[in-house]
């Protein structure tokens, strides 16, 4: 794997250099251009994603989605640029600058235009993370409550044996009085 210069690739792009990309790569030049993409998808939806945008700004010619992306070509049933289509995304070349609507300046480098606050495996992780917080909590609120009965158990008995040592003494002390009287 050879080391990707992204501005070499803006100044004269061309196919051959995008084929042996890693995924940090394809996010660089997603976020040079421009195009939206999730930066926790899979190396090769980046990939995809990222070729059919730059294919669709002209920076690559048609071609490209077939020689880079040949599994979503002849042998996939998804039309090609779909990726962009399905999700209703738009890229932009390189220093132009596009409206942005309000509330997509809040997104983070790499976040999709699409909250994905919003999306099913977002809200799933996040009541798996919800009910392990609870459980967390339960487990050390029944911990705290145990270690309250040990120590209760443990002063009672400590009472106990106390009151037994002074009921002791005490017929010790009756015994000695009626000897002596």
């Amino acid at each position: 794997m050879s080391l990707f210069d992204l501005e070499a690739f803006v100044k004269s792009p061309t196919i051959e250099v995008l084929s042996d990309l890693r995924k940090q790569d394809w996010l660089d030049i997603a976020n040079s251009y421009k195009i939206p993409c999730n930066d926790r998808a899979k190396k090769e939806v980046i990939k995809n994603v990222v070729v059919e945008g730059l294919v669709t700004l002209e920076v690559l010619p048609a071609d490209a989605i077939d020689v880079l992306t040949p599994g979503t070509s002849s042998g996939d049933k998804t039309p090609k640029s779909s990726l962009l289509s399905h999700f209703n995304l738009q890229t932009h070349p390189p220093g132009e600058e596009t409206q942005t609507p309000p509330e997509k300046e809040k997104l983070a480098h790499g976040e999709s235009p699409t909250d994905q606050r919003t999306s099913p495996q977002f809200q799933l992780n996040c009541d798996i993370q919800l009910r392990r917080l609870q459980m967390e909590r339960e487990i050390a609120q029944q911990k705290l409550e145990m270690e309250d009965r040990r120590a209760q158990q443990m002063m009672e008995r400590e009472l106990d044996l106390r009151f037994r040592e002074v009921k002791l003494k005490e017929e010790q002390v009756k015994q000695e009085l009626e000897l002596k009287g």
